[in-house]
């Protein structure tokens, strides 16, 4: 009888210890001197925060829990933030560390919902800030760990989750997987200038599919979130070693992401480019070829499009954007007036990357498609996407499954959208500058040798 309890009591123990809480790649902003940085959590946990020096970091020790992000981000252009990482810790928890330039005064609060923690850096003896929100409450510290610190750690016990009311989200620098409630605003935020003047054009990488949701799968066994990750990695490494760009990605391990989230995600990070990577499947193994999409703005160019985005969008539904304003007509003409111009820029990227894929291998079609994708509605960031191959097909499994085929299809990737920035830089851009330093010096050049600019 004692060891049947036992095993009864077992079998309720381990799926509790296993229940881990998954924390998303902070995002931070700046409210005048304060830096905000946020943590979203996907569920109720405990954590820990301190100071160190010698050199300066804010650590934060999350119990129970796992990372979805990279374990290390480079941080740049940023008066308090210099990097963040993290790893596990021995007890099943996870340790965030932020590299600080100096020492820094701090605040954490959560959400009502218990589900954000938000902490706050500021120059040491300033007073409490006023960015918390009416449904967020500061954190109630409860006695520090015997770990010595310079500063007094808080451990906190995050509440039962409240009815849900997503706390508001004020546009953060960087953004990883998964985001916050959707923000209602239905034309483009300017992005934060850098203290040069200028800014990195921000490009959002979404690998299709994850986690449960498996995607197509090859004939040999190859699922489509194996390969989108890939590619989208490979993809991630190349933009990071341009000049002038900076890259997020909506998931960087096999998570689970929702379509309004990595919608979401690209619009808290104040995209210029976000780029859906897909791999196509079909009931016939012999069908074929590379395609780029974007959004419709009536219906699908073609029965094959219509097709696709319904089996895309049956991972899950997807609500559209709610913008709060009492004109419901005048709602409706910013929408379409965004969302239009967004096409327009959507087509033209997608033009220039689908051109570059013709370099390595069979084009399905031959011009750029329209389907109604949920991941592409953003009405305000320029979305495209990309159905690599077929992975149905035997041969083009085969290359997608290759490292070395994954860098090329990132590379011709890049090089659609590099054409595309750069025939295009965003005004405040890295890239815009450059544009028009090289048209001056062309000027000059022009005029030295006896041309006026121009002629």
């Amino acid at each position: 009888m004692k060891t049947l309890t036992a095993a009864l009591l077992l079998l309720f123990i381990l799926p509790l210890q296993a229940a881990q809480v998954t924390i998303s790649t902070p995002k931070w902003w700046m409210e005048g001197e304060v830096t905000a940085v946020a943590f979203d959590l996907s569920g109720r946990t405990q954590y820990t925060l301190f100071t160190l020096e010698n050199p300066h970091r804010l650590v934060v020790d999350f119990r129970n829990a796992r990372y979805s992000g990279s374990t290390q981000q480079r941080v740049a252009n940023h008066p308090l933030i210099q990097q963040i990482r993290g790893g596990v810790r021995p007890e099943g928890g996870y340790r965030i560390v932020l590299d600080l330039a100096r020492k820094v005064s701090t605040a954490s609060y959560l959400s009502s919902s218990g589900q954000r923690l938000v902490v706050e850096l500021s120059d040491p003896g300033r007073a409490p800030t006023t960015l918390r929100q009416a449904e967020q409450r500061p954190a109630t510290p409860t006695p520090p760990p015997r770990a010595a610190a310079p500063t007094p750690p808080q451990t906190v016990a995050t509440p039962a989750p409240a009815p849900r009311a997503a706390p508001p989200a004020p546009p953060p620098q960087t953004v990883a997987t998964p985001a916050s409630a959707p923000r209602a605003a239905p034309t483009r935020r300017p992005p934060s200038a850098v203290a040069s003047g200028t800014r990195d054009v921000v490009v959002v990488i979404d690998a299709g599919h994850g986690g449960r949701d498996a995607g197509a799968q090859g004939p040999n066994g190859t699922s489509e979130k194996d390969v989108t990750l890939g590619i989208a990695r490979q993809l991630a490494a190349l933009i990071e070693k341009e000049e002038g760009m900076s890259v997020v990605m909506t998931r960087n391990s096999d998570t689970f992401v929702r379509l309004r989230e990595r919608m979401q995600i690209a619009r808290d990070a104040n995209a210029d480019l976000f780029i859906s990577i897909h791999a196509n499947g079909y009931t016939s193994s012999r069908v074929r070829g590379a395609s780029v999409y974007i959004l419709s703005s009536g219906g699908a160019s073609s029965e094959a499009a219509r097709m696709l985005a319904e089996k895309e969008n049956s991972a899950e539904s997807i609500g559209t954007i709610e913008l709060h304003s009492r004109d419901k007509d005048l709602q409706a003409v910013l929408i379409d007036l965004s969302q239009s111009a967004t096409i327009q820029e959507s087509h033209d990227v997608a033009g220039r990357v689908l051109k570059s894929l013709g370099s390595l291998g069979r084009i399905q079609f031959s011009s750029v498609q329209r389907a109604g994708f949920a991941v592409l509605r953003s009405p305000d960031v320029p979305s495209i996407l990309v159905e690599t191959a077929f992975i149905t097909n035997p041969e083009e499994e085969r290359k997608l499954s290759s490292r070395e085929y994954q860098r090329n299809y990132a590379a011709a990737i890049l090089a659609g959208a590099r054409d595309y920035f750069y025939s295009n830089p965003p005004p405040g851009t890295l890239i815009a500058a450059k544009a028009r330093r090289d048209r001056t010096l062309a000027g000059v050049s022009r005029s030295e040798s006896g041309h006026a600019p121009g002629s």
